[in-house]
């Protein structure tokens, strides 16, 4: 789907950046194992009904002995389905059935750890690597130096919530890259091009913008308006060439409407019937429309500089995007930014507008997850005028957010919401202590599990290899280190 785009990732950028960013990026992501809880228990039991039952309903794989492992269900006609969007099930799928019988005894809970892993690493971890390199395209191809895009590209890939959003089988990672996706190739059509370059574009754009909106729903407004971006770079060529490229970009999002519609129409029996309208532990989301109404002043603070859930709070550098977004509209393509920008604010409207605005069990505000590549791409411009003072103090911003994401991925990346000021009452407690890894969920249970089981529970690479507490991240920083060297020779 978005190998025109991924061409012309490599084409405008310097490529021994990209493959150290991609490698430090990728074995941060499979470095950690963060196991089950509702949300992915939902997802991951779609994932065993498609593969192993042929159906799309979790009456059995949502439940051990008896017991249900999560709340997040969708109910009709007397069966169990997952009330999630789709579209991160529907891709896992394959991936589960093809590693399946590779992996021994794969309905144990030692398997099923397994394939979870697997289908997280390929549908989240690497989908977060991809964006991360796209959003370095993208910041070259709007003028930003070499320098500027690898911030960019590092603040959002390391130093923002997308990192534990990376190791989670959540739906944010995948439809972030198809939206970012989506966004190089409208940028792309801003380029004289032929018809054949123009139909590889454009269907990215339909596509990318069609599955995001199949793996997380809110990002249709996101996808919209990418669409629009599209069209409207084709203007000044005539109108022959913006009907080719909105008659394919109609057609590819269609597409993916199409597999939307037969899901609905096969488990809830409506192609518009949606699964959050059949939730019963949620009674928020018969507010407005599915629990969203208008932004609260009060929950936009939090969302913002609360130490709840607050972006700021977490990723402070992200102050300076506004200004970042100044520039690109100054000095490069105002289309492009005036979008992204309006990406950005949307995603943050959004989530103060939404009952469950604090995402549950969450790390940061997940629910704004896709505007993170956004607003980090307005900072590579910044980076890019910015004096070795500024530098200094964007670098060191930039650091402590990125250390505050060390800690939570390393203890977990879903504290409980229970817990109001999660850094200090929960991860940094455990992390100065050396207690890494600490959730107790698998994918098999939805309570707590006092006693840590390491074949299913919560992980890291270097717990794995034997070693304990701190010292299992050696690993992580070594292999670091080593793409660092390995880097610095090459130039």
């Amino acid at each position: 789907m978005f190998r025109a785009v991924i061409s012309l990732a490599t084409s405008c950028t310097d490529r021994r950046t990209v493959v150290a960013l991609a490698a430090c990026l990728g074995a941060a992501y499979a470095y950690f194992y963060q196991a089950g809880g509702w949300n992915q228990n939902s997802r991951f039991a779609l994932v065993r009904a498609i593969v192993e039952e042929r159906t799309l309903r979790i009456d059995d794989t949502a439940r051990v002995n008896g017991r249900l492992i999560t709340g997040d269900l969708a109910w009709h006609d007397g069966h169990v389905y997952s009330d999630k969007a789709p579209g991160l099930a529907l891709t896992a799928a394959p991936i589960v059935a093809i590693a399946r019988p590779f992996v021994a005894d794969p309905s144990s809970p030692k398997g099923i750890a397994t394939l979870s892993y697997l289908a997280t690493v390929i549908t989240a971890g690497l989908p977060t690597v991809l964006t991360a390199v796209m959003l370095f395209a993208l910041a070259r191809r709007l003028g930003a130096t070499r320098a500027g895009g690898a911030f960019a590209s590092a603040v959002f890939g390391l130093g923002s919530p997308a990192w534990c959003y990376a190791t989670l089988f959540y739906g944010h990672a995948l439809a972030t890259a198809c939206l970012v996706g989506a966004f190089l190739a409208a940028v792309a059509l801003g380029d004289p091009s032929d018809r054949r370059r123009d139909g590889l574009l454009a269907a990215a754009v339909g596509f990318g913008g069609g599955w995001a909106t199949v793996a997380e729903y809110p990002t249709v407004v996101a996808a919209a308006m990418i669409a629009l971006l599209a069209i409207a770079n084709t203007s000044a060529e005539g109108g022959a060439r913006r009907a080719r490229v909105a008659i394919v970009i109609a057609v590819s999002a269609l597409a993916c409407a199409a597999v939307l519609a037969w899901f609905n129409r096969a488990t809830l029996g409506s192609a518009t019937e949606l699964g959050y309208r059949h939730v019963a532990l949620f009674e928020g989301m018969s507010e407005g429309f599915l629990g969203v109404t208008y932004p609260k002043r009060g929950v936009l603070i939090e969302l913002l500089v609360g130490q709840y859930r607050g972006l700021l709070f977490l990723s402070p550098v992200f102050a300076a995007a506004p200004i970042g977004f100044l520039l690109l509209l100054v000095r490069s393509n105002r289309p492009a930014a005036l979008t992204a920008g309006a990406i950005a604010a949307y995603f943050v409207l959004f989530n103060a507008s939404y009952h469950y605005w604090d995402g549950g069990w969450s790390y940061g505000p997940r629910h704004m997850a896709c505007s993170l590549p956004f607003l980090s791409l307005a900072l590579a411009p910044l980076w890019s005028v910015a004096k070795p003072i500024l530098r200094t103090g964007l670098a060191v911003i930039a650091l402590y957010g990125a250390g505050l994401t060390l800690v939570a991925v390393s203890t977990t990346a879903q504290p409980p919401d229970t817990y109001k000021r999660p850094v200090t009452q929960l991860l940094w407690e455990n992390f100065s202590q050396g207690r890494l890894s600490i959730h107790r969920q698998s994918y098999l249970e939805d309570n707590l599990q006092i006693e840590r089981n390491p074949d299913t529970h919560a992980r890291n690479i270097g717990e794995r290899l034997g070693l304990d507490g701190l010292a299992s991240l050696a690993p992580l920083f070594v292999t670091w280190g080593a793409v660092g060297f390995a880097w610095r020779r090459r130039r």
